[in-house]
């Protein structure tokens, strides 16, 4: 069960064909896999949603996929700048978990500056902005496109330089779970315990604890309102998995939390010997749409590699202080001349 795995081995799945032959085709929106890093990011993360229920998915019910449209789509899309930032205040917060998995605990009281956190995930519009000036990266070939849903398609290294064309950074995980959990450190944005109805999570080819209830693939940004974090941060749980900044060896934080929590946790003890995986991982945080084998919990870790790209990663960013944005004149002029019929 992955999710039982260590930290570590959920990394290497995430860059494996493992689940192929559960799934079918790998990826949240893919018509075919990339050969650089099989398997998906949706199968993976810590303990939720049991997998005992679930049955083969039916053939054909994957998202489709973009086929070679996204560079073009961003070429003719209608773009817009940034969305809406939210002031998160200085001040003491929770993070972590005592009761999930080794990679989150132990669970501490840490301190921020105040910061500020796009209110919802950069959508293709933003994104496509930067595309047309030349200055990100077309995203994969991964999901549906359209103006107001996350982008993905897009590695650690891509929501970096969109973050720094607007002025802004990718958060820290410290960042993330502050403006996620608020300074109670909830389970979840909403509270402590798990509604299908306040987040776009557990649904995979019909098949999760969320099947019929939620898509199945990424709505709009902030058609979960009901789901705000305390902070009124939208979509922190589920829709897609978000970057974060805190680039860090997965060998060693599992033999750190380790040793602290040894003694306190039977699970742990004897169990902090090195795992073997890359040594510089990223960590993608709040789970996905797509996600059947966990909850979408405020403390849970996803690492990946940087480089890694799927239908259901994106991003958002932060900043140290308000900014205004506005879209260069060149690009307002684009947008207005290829908007006409």
């Amino acid at each position: 069960m992955l999710h039982s795995l260590r930290p570590a081995a959920r990394a290497m799945l995430a860059s494996a064909w493992l689940l192929w032959p559960m799934f079918g085709a790998a990826g949240c929106g893919k018509g075919k896999p990339r050969k650089e890093h099989g398997g998906t990011a949706q199968n993976h993360g810590t303990a939720g949603a049991t997998t005992n229920h679930l049955k083969r998915p039916r053939p054909g019910r994957s998202i489709p996929s973009t086929g070679g449209k996204t560079t073009a789509t961003c070429k003719t899309m209608n773009v817009g700048g940034p969305g809406p930032l939210i002031r998160i205040p200085a001040g003491p917060f929770w993070m972590g978990s005592n009761q999930d998995q080794r990679d989150e605990r132990p669970r501490r009281r840490l301190s921020l500056p105040q910061f500020w956190m796009q209110r919802h995930e950069v959508t293709w519009a933003e994104y496509c902005s930067c595309v047309q000036a030349g200055v990100c990266r077309p995203p994969s070939n991964h999901g549906p496109v359209a103006q107001t849903l996350p982008v993905t398609g897009v590695s650690l290294n891509d929501a970096g330089v969109y973050c720094r064309y607007v002025h802004m950074r990718l958060p820290t995980e410290q960042e993330w779970e502050k403006a996620a959990a608020g300074p109670k450190g909830l389970r979840f944005p909403w509270g402590n315990r798990a509604n299908c109805k306040n987040a776009n999570y557990g649904n995979f080819q019909d098949q999760g604890p969320c099947a019929g209830k939620n898509p199945g693939h990424p709505s709009p940004v902030e058609s979960y309102p009901q789901g705000a974090s305390p902070y009124g941060v939208m979509d922190m749980a589920g829709n897609v998995w978000e970057w974060t900044t805190s680039v860090v060896s997965v060998v060693s934080v599992v033999s750190v939390v380790s040793v602290v929590a040894k003694g306190n946790d039977k699970r742990t003890q004897g169990n902090d010997k090195p795992h073997t995986t890359k040594p510089r991982t990223a960590i993608a945080r709040g789970g996905s749409c797509c996600s059947v084998f966990l909850l979408p919990r405020c403390a849970n870790r996803l690492p990946l590699p940087r480089t890694y790209r799927d239908g259901d990663i994106g991003f958002r960013c932060a900043a140290d202080a308000p900014v205004v944005h506005k879209i260069p004149t060149s690009q307002a002029r684009r947008r207005t001349t290829r908007s006409r019929p």
